[in-house]
């Protein structure tokens, strides 16, 4: 468990540092609750809504929800 939690942290912090340098999409998949299964690179994500990164939840029509929730973003890494 504490792997897991560690393994969040940094990819909240990825997740910042994405939105701060201005390379992420406006909009990326949200689903509130906790399940395993969507760090899956394959589970189907179609259903989930799609909420800007770069303001709260709380503004985006999840006011009443207090709890965990899950972000999903696609993007491309380009080496140079």
């Amino acid at each position: 468990m504490k792997k897991v939690f560690i393994s969040l942290l940094l990819l909240a912090a990825l997740a910042v540092t994405v939105v701060a340098q201005g390379l992420s999409p406006e909009e990326w998949k949200f689903q509130t609750g906790d399940s395993l299964k969507y760090a899956d690179p394959e589970y189907n994500d179609s259903e989930w809504k799609t909420i800007s990164p770069s303001q709260a939840w709380e503004k985006q029509g999840y006011s009443d929800y207090d709890g965990f929730a899950w972000y999903r973003v696609t993007f491309t890494v380009l080496h140079r």
